[in-house]
Formats: structure tokens, sequence, C-alpha cells
């Protein structure tokens, strides 16, 4: 989890690969939820903020996980 949120904060358009957080462990159901949170918003301006909202929460999640597991 560090590494996909470390690359996220870095990269917020990696999401939007389709490629699942965990691989294979936990099943992605592609339903209609799915499909609103993927499928295209045809809006550039939409699409930068929304990846700019993706890598400010993927680098604050990452903070939070790094407190949690600290020794």
């Amino acid at each position: 989890m560090q590494l996909i949120l470390t690359s996220w904060a870095q990269d917020g358009s990696l999401p939007f690969s389709g490629e699942p957080m965990f691989g294979d462990k936990v099943p992605v159901t592609k339903d209609d939820l799915y499909a609103s949170l993927y499928g295209e918003s045809g809006s550039p301006t939409e699409d930068a903020l929304t990846i700019m909202a993706l890598e400010l929460l993927s680098s604050q999640l990452l903070v939070l996980l790094e407190r949690q597991v600290k020794t």
C-alpha cells in the first residue's frame, strides 16, 4: 500500500489505469459505480482537478499510514 500511495502521490493519473490497487487479492466489481468513477468526464479541467485531488489525498494517506506503522 505504501508503494502504491507513493506512486499515486507523484502521479495522480495512475489510478485511472484500471489496475487494481491490491492486485488479484481483492476482487473488483465492475458495476455502474465503477463505470461512473472510471468513465470519461468530458472536461479537461475536471480531469486535471481530479488528478490533483488524488495526488493530495494519496500523499496525506501515505503520511497517516507511515505514522500508524511507525515503531
